[in-house]
């Protein structure tokens, strides 16, 4: 039995769930779900809704930034980061995901799908010693 693709079943889901009631979300889900078990796809539940959340954030100008830092940010700082980031990518909604890790020295990383903007010191001074050992 050839597998459906995540992609295909995510956008189904997304159009049977997406602006409609709670009754009929958790309905349209419940048939998702047996309907998944019948033709042994559950398997692929993980990569399903890790397509149908990245759709539905598409489709809700949502977009997710992780920030990585030496320690968290300050309320008023994750609020200025999330109005710059809307006003950029011209998002309805930023979700932001913090991560701290000592290795970065200072500074932040923010990724963002696949574009990564790496203000670190750690990446400053590795950009530095590639510099002047040329």
């Amino acid at each position: 039995m050839r597998s459906s693709d995540p992609k295909n079943l995510a956008e189904v889901l997304l159009e049977t769930t997406d602006g409609k009631p709670e009754a009929e979300q958790h309905k349209a889900l419940k048939d998702f779900a047996a309907y998944l078990s019948r033709k042994g796809e559950l398997r692929q539940a993980d990569a399903i809704i890790e397509e149908y959340r990245k759709l539905y954030n598409e489709k809700h100008a949502i977009i997710e930034a992780t920030v990585t830092l030496v320690s968290r940010l300050p309320e008023k700082t994750k609020l200025e980061l999330r109005e710059t980031l809307k006003k950029r990518y011209k998002a309805r909604e930023v979700h932001i995901l913090e991560k701290v890790d000592q290795r970065i020295l200072g500074g932040m990383k923010i990724k963002i799908g696949d574009t990564v903007y790496d203000g670190t010191l750690q990446n400053s001074l590795s950009q530095l010693q590639t510099a002047l050992l040329k």
